[in-house]
């Protein structure tokens, strides 16, 4: 199932991932125009999205498509080369393809824009064909081959006699058809005359060959183009994938030897008569050599062969789901993981062994359904990083600046919602980076520096987050700069001293920027902040590193999932919190004289490391206890502690939003609902230890200058 049932609507889906596809392949091939692979590529992809809307009568897709294909066609028989011109204007198709597909004829507006686009496209190539032609490719009265549906061809090749002596030699035509595909050859001998009779430079044999590939019928015939025209070739579909038969049976041996021309039907009829295998009675009566019989049966065995595992995989082929319904099953499988929690939690209650152990074995189906159903909603960081490629060239062209963009890490996973709500703040980081941080070519010469920048987006795991960094190797963020700012815009007093961490935060404020104009791009003052925001709603953090005429590095880390979190539940006087366990690295024991109240410290390890006491940040009123439990976190700011009265166990749960009118809540992210009913607030470690350590940090600046 895909998911719909409309037809067009897949149509729809599949043409959207070839035209990203094609975007893809343009890129690539403007930075490397010969490599043939990628103009196959994009050929490819134009002549099945041009195929499939034939089907469903898209005139309008059809014969602007076929116009584009042509100039890939051309190009891949070297009529043309690659010029930045096509690649341009193949991008302006693109676009133009992803408006188009969604409506069954093109209104005014649509064919003017398609219209500009194909004038364009005959100025930038010589003797483009006329507009309409797009199934002139195809013989009179056959459908069009897709270049991606899959046929078996039964080749016959008949050399001329004289081929071998005319310094062709067809063992080459054989190996070429073999990269095409999956291959059986089959040759004859009964043309080859005695021994003493043997002429070395007179070609005897003949091949018949079955192919099966996707390659398209002129693929096929293509490999025979400098083949005599004295010789024989016949080249018949014998078998496709779009057939829809689904028998795994082929023909019979006596319809194979009827159809090559090994025998005449009247033959056949005459050899049903009797009760024998019809292969011995034909070569019996010398109507055809055994050889033949025995291709004739070999043929057979391959397309049963084909066709079982062209069943096989479709059986274990993908399905298209809509992202709305993996949305409801990882909400409904995190409610369930939720619902064992309780389940647990009463069966202790209860104290009772059976409903117990029933609970504990459960334990693991539960686990095994959130570790699918988390893998469901997984998808690779590439599909983010590729989808900025267009941006930056078309970005840095308008700017005329020269940007070498490289991504790594790409098969990385995060939740495929997390990937879609990330894409608007990494755009507007990657649009800063290029605007900003990237100088212009002149600029970077004088410099010293390689005209052409780079910027570098990577992901990579960090336990049970991910990391993405945003890095460039532009003019970098000039503090003193930022510190002028601030002091104008009010920010900061003319005798503070601020730290570099707390200037590089500084440009997350609302409306700050330290752009002297605003351009079309950025520079208006607007975004940071933004993006600050939406990574946090995420349960993120980013971070900024910079070094004058060096760079700037951006990093964003995220957790992997936000449907369902592990975490440790802990107890302050009776009141329940929650911390991810993704930042916990330790839980210890401490006694409350063992700490250093005065500079908030503790000692772990044979070190010392600040701490907060949950109680004082929470209000939580009465008696902490004699021996506190030690929640040791690491963030983006460092190590600290987080001090609680009691750990009470380990807890898988959904995490609910707590609404707007709490929003803004110091040192919580949100909640979750435990078995009884009652609320436990998720405690926001990040924020806290940001907040911890720059005080503590400032405490020991005031306390040097003093």
């Amino acid at each position: 199932m895909s998911g719909t049932s409309d037809p067009l609507e897949t149509y729809r889906e599949e043409a959207g991932e070839l035209l990203q596809n094609l975007e893809e392949t343009l890129i690539q091939l403007e930075e490397t125009p010969q490599d043939q692979d990628l103009v196959n590529e994009a050929f490819r992809s134009l002549h099945t999205i041009k195929g499939s809307g034939n089907m469903f009568d898209l005139k309008h897709i059809v014969d602007f498509t076929h116009q584009v294909e042509t100039v890939f066609a051309r190009v891949r028989d070297g009529d043309i080369s690659i010029t930045t011109d096509i690649i341009r204007i193949a991008l302006l198709a693109k676009d133009y393809l992803n408006k188009a597909i969604d409506v069954t004829e093109a209104d005014q507006e649509l064919k003017d824009e398609a219209d500009a686009i194909l004038d364009a496209l005959h100025k930038a190539v010589p003797d483009m064909p006329a507009t309409g032609s797009s199934q002139e490719s195809s013989p009179a009265g056959e459908p069009e081959e897709t270049a991606d549906s899959e046929r078996t061809y039964r080749i016959i090749l008949e050399p001329a006699p004289n081929t071998v002596k005319n310094g062709l030699n067809p063992l080459l035509l054989l190996q070429e058809l073999k990269d095409l595909g999956t291959h059986l050859v089959m040759g004859y001998r009964d043309c080859v005359p005695p021994f003493e009779e043997i002429d070395p430079q007179h070609l005897y044999l003949n091949w018949e060959i079955l192919l099966t590939t996707d390659a398209g019928r002129q693929a096929v015939e293509d490999v025979f183009m400098f083949l005599s025209e004295d010789s024989r070739l016949e080249i018949n579909v014998i078998d496709e994938s779009t057939a829809e038969d689904d028998q795994i049976d082929y023909k019979r041996v006596g319809e194979i030897l009827v159809e090559r021309g090994d025998v005449q039907r009247n033959e056949i009829e005459q050899a049903l008569n009797q009760k024998a295998y019809i292969g011995e009675v034909l070569v019996k009566q010398g109507y055809v050599e055994k050889e033949r019989v025995e291709t004739a049966l070999k043929e057979q065995e391959y397309i049963r062969k084909i066709r079982e595992n062209r069943k096989q995989g479709e059986t274990a082929g993908s399905i298209r789901v809509k992202t709305e319904k993996l949305n409801r099953l990882v909400n409904l499988v995190g409610e369930f993981v939720s619902m064992h929690s309780r389940l647990m939690q009463l069966a202790d209650k209860k104290a009772d062994p059976e409903f117990k152990s029933f609970g504990e074995q459960m334990e693991g189906l539960v686990r095994d359904i959130r570790d699918l159903s988390m893998e469901i909603h997984m998808v690779p960081v590439d599909t983010l990083f590729n989808s900025f490629k267009r941006m930056v060239r078309d970005l840095s062209d308008s700017l005329e600046k020269k940007v070498r963009f490289q991504t790594s890490g790409g098969d990385t996973e995060l939740d495929k919602n997390m990937i879609d709500r990330l894409k608007d703040p990494m755009l507007h980081l990657i649009r800063n980076s290029i605007d900003h941080g990237i100088e212009d070519p002149q600029d970077r010469e004088e410099k010293g520096k390689d005209p052409n920048g780079e910027l570098n987006l990577s992901a990579y795991y960090s336990g049970a987050n991910v990391v993405l960094k945003v890095q460039d190797d532009g003019g970098g963020i000039n503090l003193e700069g930022v510190r002028s700012k601030a002091i104008k815009q009010g920010l900061l007093n003319e005798t503070d001293q601020p730290t570099r961490r707390e200037l590089l935060d500084l440009i997350f404020q609302p409306g700050f920027s330290t752009s002297k104009t605003a351009t079309d791009v950025s520079g208006r003052g607007v975004g940071m902040d933004v993006v600050k925001r939406n990574i946090e709603n995420l349960n993120g953090v980013i971070n900024i590193e910079t070094e004058e005429e060096k760079g700037t590095e951006i990093t964003i880390k995220m957790p992997l999932t936000l449907a369902i979190v592990e975490g440790l539940l802990c107890r302050l006087a009776g009141e329940y919190y929650f911390v991810n366990i993704a930042y916990i690295d330790e839980c210890v024991s401490i006694e409350r004289k063992d700490r250093d109240e005065r500079q908030k410290l503790l000692p772990y390890r044979g070190g010392l490391i600040p701490y907060l006491e949950l109680r004082d940040v929470f209000s939580v009123t009465g008696e902490s206890e004699e021996y506190e439990q030690v929640l040791v976190c690491t963030t983006e700011r460092g190590q600290i502690g987080l001090l609680v009265d009691t750990i009470v166990d380990k807890y898988q749960t959904v995490i609910k939003n707590l609404g707007k009118l709490y929003e803004g809540l110091k040192g919580i992210s949100g909640a979750i609902m435990l078995g009884d009913g009652t609320l436990a607030l998720m405690v926001d470690v990040e924020a806290l230890a940001k907040e911890a350590i720059e005080k503590r940090e400032n405490k020991l600046g005031n306390t040097v200058q003093n």
